[in-house]
């Protein structure tokens, strides 16, 4: 609650409906999350919400409104969008680039991997997430690495960076059972 509740919001313990936290919805700059900017900085960002809308008719399953897809009407901010963290064990890999395997990676309890495989990846109970083998094997595994343009994992340094001032690894272990339950 103390952390990630005003963007992402938590569960009533009552009802288990989701109470939205007071910016989730909201679009956050990719200056203040840190995060990777390539998805929202790109050359053509600002016709990509045109082409959607012209290409998916009115009766196709992806069709939405103009006024909902960014940027548009709703704002033109460059940035990601704060979600519920409802199910987040099965929302793996994370972040929008899917550079981060687990959960205990993404809230900085463990360090986030700067290169992995990822196909046919085992999930992990316990990091809640997936699981990278140390070499490709014959299911066609393809290689991530973070530090090429577009795959960066860093960010998001929520509530703490990884060993960084605050860091608490009983808290965040503590976070990590929490989410287990979402």
């Amino acid at each position: 609650m103390e952390h990630c509740n005003v963007c992402h919001g938590h569960p009533d313990p009552n009802t288990g409906q989701w109470i939205p936290g007071e910016r989730q919805g909201e679009v956050v700059p990719y200056e203040e999350i840190g995060t990777d900017p390539e998805r929202v900085t790109f050359r053509h960002y600002e016709r990509v919400p045109d082409v959607l809308y012209q290409l998916f008719g009115e009766n196709h399953p992806f069709h939405f409104r103009r006024e909902v897809l960014r940027p548009g009407p709703l704002g033109t901010t460059r940035g990601y969008i704060n979600g519920p963290m409802d199910s987040a064990v099965t929302r793996a890999p994370y972040l929008h680039n899917a550079s981060v395997l687990t959960l205990a990676e993404l809230i900085n309890l463990k360090p986030r991997k700067g290169f992995f495989y990822r196909v046919r990846n085992a999930y992990d109970p316990q990091d809640l997430g997936y699981i990278s083998p140390q070499s490709p094997t014959k299911s066609i595994y393809f290689p991530f690495d973070t530090t090429l343009r577009g795959n960066s994992n860093k960010g998001h340094d929520y509530p703490w960076p990884y060993k960084g001032e605050g860091w608490n690894e009983e808290d965040l272990k503590a976070l990590l059972e929490f989410l287990k339950n979402l």
